[in-house]
Formats: structure tokens, sequence, C-alpha cells
């Protein structure tokens, strides 16, 4: 069994043992008073890959701690391995500027061939997690399963494209602009679905609008004669098949679809895009359809 810091004390994992179940974990230093291991600040003396070992039985149970210094200082505690044998790790040296071979214990190389996972998803989370405070307790576990349920999501994106011809890192997206495109197609989706009373600020638009048509004001549009910035919409939203309705505008504008340089007075109201739609030029099904 394979676990983090947290959880590790010699009490446990010497239990664990009686049961039959060996354990491998780094530990907290003041987990293990009573173990005399070298300090952060003598190991560094030594360099980088500095390894010490304290070996003790304890009701039958021979249980090992072991302190490598890497970047820093880390200690491990085991019922099932300990530093021998001790291999080689590669490390990149900033004062030289050239990689390095240091000693690296048994230990580290168990832990980390089957700790991964938890160590990468933790990591993955502290990376882009949703920053909302509340003292509520279930709006922290909520947002925790969102963020756990994007970062899963992204990991099988990214096994799928492993599965296909070429490397993965060359056609498969970042897990910020992977959260980025779930977001926006997520907000644009729940836009058009609102119920209820309008804002304060469509009341205020739809009585502007009111006013210019009458004539008591002026139109802000014909005084500006920049045409509108609409950029293409990411896949998710454009070919999610929900809510793509036609609207007519009063200026011109360039057909978004590839291989069509028609103009058209039609936009589709999800994507904010110039699309043709009529008799004569119809691309709104091929624009929306993969």
């Amino acid at each position: 069994m394979f676990f983090d810091n947290y959880f590790t004390s010699p009490d446990l994992q010497i239990y664990l043992a009686k049961q039959g179940i060996l354990s491998v974990a780094t530990v907290r230093s003041n987990r293990i008073p009573q173990c005399s291991l070298q300090s952060e600040v003598q190991m560094k003396r030594i360099g980088r890959g500095a390894i010490d070992e304290k070996i003790a039985v304890v009701d039958g149970i021979e249980i090992s701690a072991v302190r490598w210094h890497d970047n820093r200082a880390v200690t491990l505690l085991s019922t099932y391995a300990g530093s021998e044998p001790v291999s080689e790790a590669t490390r990149w040296n900033n004062k030289t500027k050239t990689h390095e071979k240091v000693s690296c214990p048994n230990i580290v190389n168990v832990y980390n061939k089957h700790m991964g996972g938890v160590d990468l998803i933790d990591s993955l989370l502290g990376l882009y997690r949703v920053k909302i405070r509340s003292r509520k307790w279930y709006h922290r576990l909520f947002f925790h399963l969102l963020d756990m349920t994007v970062i899963i999501s992204w990991l099988l994106y990214r096994r799928l494209l492993s599965t296909g011809p070429g490397p993965v890192q060359s056609k498969s997206m970042s897990l910020h602009d992977f959260k980025t495109r779930v977001a926006v197609a997520l907000c644009a989706s729940t836009e058009l679905s609102k119920r209820g009373r309008p804002s304060a600020a469509a009341v205020d638009n739809h009585t502007r609008a009111s006013k210019r048509h009458a004539g008591n004001e002026p139109d802000d549009n014909l005084q500006k004669k920049r045409k509108p910035n609409m950029p293409t919409p990411c896949p998710e939203l454009r070919y999610d098949g929900l809510n793509h309705f036609p609207k007519y505008v009063t200026e011109r504008l360039r057909c978004k679809r590839d291989m069509c340089s028609a103009q058209t007075r039609v936009i589709c109201v999800k994507c904010n895009v110039a699309v043709c739609f009529s008799s004569k030029q119809d691309c709104w099904r091929p624009y929306h359809t993969k």
C-alpha cells in the first residue's frame, strides 16, 4: 500500500504489516521523533544524492526510515523496501548547466512508480482550482468534485488521442485551454436558457432602443462604422446542435464558413458569427455540422 505523509505513522505501518499489508509512504519528521536521521542542513552540506537510513524491529516487524536529499530532504517510511539497492538518477545542475548522476535509494524509485497517480491529480487540481470562498462545506465539496471531473475528462481526452498516430503533446490541448473551452461552452449554453424577469440592464437597453426608433435618441451604431469583431467559436460551442437560431441584422457581414466569401445579413445568435442562410446560398447546416 502506498500513501501520502498525511496518513503516515509508524503505528499505522506496523499495524498494517501485522495484517499482511506492507506499505511505503512519505512521512513527516515530527511523526518519528525518536529516529535520529541526519538533518536537512547536514545533508545539504554532503550534497545532492545524500542518503541516511535507520532500521528498527518493532513487535517482530522490520521498519525502515530513509532520508534522501534531492532538491530538498525527503523522508520515507516503509515495511516493504529500504535504501538498497541504490541506483542513479539524472538531475540538472544549475551551476554547471549540465546533467549529472546522483545516488537514488530503492525506496524512492518504488514510491515514485506506484504513487504517481495520487500526486499527479493533486498537482493538477492545484493548477487551476475553482477559487470560490464559502463557509458552507458542501460548496467546497461540490467545486472540488467539479475540478476532479474536468481533470479526469482531460486525462481521458489525452488517452483517446494517444491511441492515434503521432505524439500526444503535438496535437493535444493543455489543461488550461481544455477548461477554458469547457467553460465557454457551458456559459453559452446557459445564457440562452435563462428564465424569469429580465435584468435591469436588459430593461434599460430595451428602453433606449425604443427611444431610438421614436427619434428621441441618436443611434450609437450609426456613429460607429467599425465592423463588429466576430471570432470563430470553439468546436464544443459550434457543433453542440443546441439553440443555434438565425438573426437578421442591418449590416452585411462576410460569411464565416470556410470556402465562402459571400456577404449576408444573418448571424447565429449562439455563435455570434455571420453565416449565409438563404435560398441561393445556405451555409447554415454545413457550418454547424462536423
